[in-house]
Formats: structure tokens, sequence, C-alpha cells
């Protein structure tokens, strides 16, 4: 790691360490959010994408220990949206450990705050996560209800990139089940999406990463 950077704020390298993350520089993105919070320990971005990097490199005890950070210092705060992305973040930790009550414990706590605060972007993604829990577990009649109401709610903000994630999502679960033809025309949806956000100049992925569940 370079440690001639020059100086910046704590925010300046926490907003930064998501362009780091999003083109895969991982460990430049950890050194970014633990030099942010060398600066401002109370910082709670950090501590929410720490959780976030280390689930994702399925570092779990690391991973639980900064969302439980982020959860403190939320509600001390007495910051409800980010409470409800510290009960969503600790959901998909326990999705990734398969411990599927847990998660949908934490998810239906996310939810429930993610209403009362009429937050539609979030409420879609908390839909998401509950139908991947619900996947996992083989309920895929129940995933695929959540899929829908992630779908509609993004199809009603007109947010195309997270239509085509959802859409992805529910191709890989008609593929478990082995409906391939249901799949390849959520699939082909997905592709349809991405084609047009590449037309606006929106950079796509053929394959979306577990990020989106997350941030």
């Amino acid at each position: 790691m370079d440690t001639n950077i020059p100086k910046k704020s704590a925010e300046e390298y926490y907003r930064q360490s998501y362009d780091l993350l999003i083109t895969k520089q991982i460990p430049a993105a950890v050194y970014f959010c633990k030099t942010a919070l060398r600066l401002k320990p109370y910082l709670r971005g950090p501590y929410l994408r720490l959780g976030n990097i280390y689930t994702l490199l399925m570092h779990y005890e690391e991973a639980a220990g900064y969302y439980n950070r982020f959860l403190i210092y939320s509600r001390e705060a007495e910051d409800l949206l980010d409470i409800s992305r510290a009960y969503n973040a600790i959901g998909y930790l326990h999705t990734q450990k398969r411990n599927i009550r847990e998660a949908l414990r934490h998810y239906y706590l996310s939810l429930d705050i993610l209403k009362a605060l009429k937050n539609p972007k979030e409420t879609a993604r908390c839909y998401n996560n509950i139908a991947l829990a619900n996947r996992i577990d083989g309920n895929y009649e129940r995933a695929y209800y959540y899929y829908q109401k992630a779908v509609s709610i993004s199809k009603r903000m007109k947010d195309m990139e997270r239509m085509a994630y959802y859409y992805f999502n529910m191709a890989i679960m008609f593929k478990e089940q082995k409906k391939y033809f249901k799949g390849m025309w959520y699939i082909r949806k997905y592709r349809k999406i991405n084609r047009l956000l590449k037309k606006k100049g929106i950079p796509v992925s053929s394959k979306p990463s577990n990020l989106s569940a997350l941030e």
C-alpha cells in the first residue's frame, strides 16, 4: 500500500472506498475504510462497509464485529435508516452462514423499520434478501413471491439497475429448480435492461455482484 497518499478527511477516505470496492480493489478499500476510522472512530459508514467486505470474503467473525459496532453507533445516534441497514447486513451474514431463521428474523426487523420510513429502495433490497434466504432454504414459492415484490417496487421507482439485479436472481432461482425455460425468460429480461443501460452509458456487468444485496 502506497503510504504517500495525500491526506484526506475521514469522509473522503470512506467515499473513495466504495469506488475501490466496486472495481474489486479490496485491500485498498479495506485500507481506506480503516484509515477513515483512525481519523474519525465514530464515523459509522466504514463499519458497515468493512462488515460487508468481510462477509463477501467469508471472514464472518470479523464481519460480525464491524456490523455490531455499526448497529451500536446507529442506535446511539437514533438513526433508524442505519439501524435498518445494520439488521439487513446482519441478516445477510446469517444467510451466508446458512442460519436461515436468524437471517429472516433480522430481515423482518429491518423491513418493519423501512416500511415505517417509507423507503422503497431499501425495502426492495430487503425483499430481495428475504427471497434469497427462502431460496437457500428450498422454499422457492415464497422466494418468488418476495422477488416479485422487489421487482414491483423497482418498476414503480424506474430503477432499472435494481430491476435487472432482481431479474438475474430470479433466473438463478429457476435454474436451481431445473426450470430452464422460465430461467431463460428472466435472463432475457435482465439482458434487455442491461442493453438499455449500456445505451445510457451506465456500466453494467454480465453477472451482478453480491454487494448489491448490501449497498
